[in-house]
């Protein structure tokens, strides 16, 4: 029991010592809340000490700014005090707020719906070939950006699987997509042995992305690019990364034509609902963001990719004509277990 519940107890047992040290001992854990004191009051006036329990009411009424309904039975309780010591019906004083934490703001210009997306980092990264890959080259267009573990990271291959076949539905919505491993250059490859799939074979992911890049290669190629960042440089930066443990961590962001981050999770374990994210980026990119001029300068110049092995355009008319000839691709969304 709480110990001003058990000082009415003890009230009512007859023990008026014990009762008002478990009123005091409870108003002293509990500082400033008023139910704790209108306990106490109302123990001390029964047992006798009308003066104390007047102190103790003066104080209550100092902090009473904040009580709403004066029916609730510990202040009900409190009626017949308040009356025998020459205190209104209605005791409470009026909350006056201070004046040294300087002007506030009207309540119209805060709060989640006045909330302004941050400015995404910039970047700028190599692919297998060695060829940079920056976040500069996406402006104008949204784009989603995923942080994954490389290549021995079973759920980033699942991940990966789930939102490779989606790759034309984001292009066509106006969305590229772009990820980052933690893998060094020399082990990002853009085909099936760039996730070291032999030993893994057997496992049902594993056939879903072996044999949806054997039937959707373009001129080797994933449909969408995928750079390295093996110092975790960006990981840290985007705060993909936990530093009590010291390891990176999976991250998903989009971000808008203007370099702000519209939404995002971060997470010990990788996003994997490319549905979700397709349809909340349709849903965010059409809300307008007040700030936006203001951010996008840090976003920089705006180059297209241009070259044709980072057309994402052409690998996903390419990619939906290969799966209009060979059928829809069965690619479960569920995650496997983790031991």
């Amino acid at each position: 029991f709480a110990k001003d519940r058990l000082a009415r107890l003890y009230l009512r047992a007859g023990d008026h010592e014990k009762a008002e040290r478990l009123a005091r001992e409870a108003v002293e854990s509990a500082k400033n809340e008023v139910i704790p004191l209108a306990n106490q009051i109302d123990v001390l006036f029964r047992i006798g000490k009308e003066k104390e329990a007047s102190e103790a009411f003066a104080k209550l009424r100092e902090i009473s700014g904040n009580i709403d309904d004066l029916t609730h039975p510990p202040f009900q309780r409190l009626s017949d005090i308040a009356s025998s010591i020459d205190f209104p019906s209605d005791w409470r004083i009026e909350r006056q707020l201070s004046h040294d934490v300087g002007i506030r703001p009207s309540l119209d210009n805060i709060g989640p719906l006045r909330c302004t997306p941050t400015s995404a980092p910039d970047w700028s990264l190599p692919n297998a070939s060695g060829e940079s890959i920056g976040l500069k080259q996406f402006h104008g267009r949204p784009v989603v950006v995923i942080f994954y573990l490389g290549q021995s990271c079973l759920h980033c291959v699942e991940q990966l699987t789930n939102f490779a076949p989606r790759t034309k539905d984001f292009i066509d919505a106006g969305i590229s997509l772009v990820a980052i491993s933690t893998d060094e250059v020399k082990k990002l490859k853009r085909s099936v042995d760039s996730f070291q799939l032999e030993d893994l074979a057997e496992i049902p992911v594993v056939k879903d992305l072996k044999n949806f890049l054997e039937n959707t290669q373009v001129q080797g190629e994933f449909p969408f690019p995928l750079v390295s960042d093996a110092d975790l440089r960006i990981f840290k930066t985007y705060r993909a990364f936990d530093d009590f443990e010291n390891q990176p961590l999976h991250g998903t962001f989009l971000i808008d034509g203007d370099g702000l981050v519209r939404w995002q999770d971060i997470s010990y374990e990788p996003f994997n609902n490319p549905d979700f994210l397709l349809k909340e980026a349709k849903r965010l990119l059409q809300l307008p963001v007040k700030s936006a001029d203001r951010l996008a300068s840090s976003h920089g110049g705006g180059a297209e990719l241009g070259r044709k092995d980072f057309s994402q355009e052409k690998l996903a008319s390419t990619l939906g004509n290969k799966l209009q000839r060979s059928g829809s691709l069965d690619v479960p969304s569920s995650q496997t277990d983790r031991k």
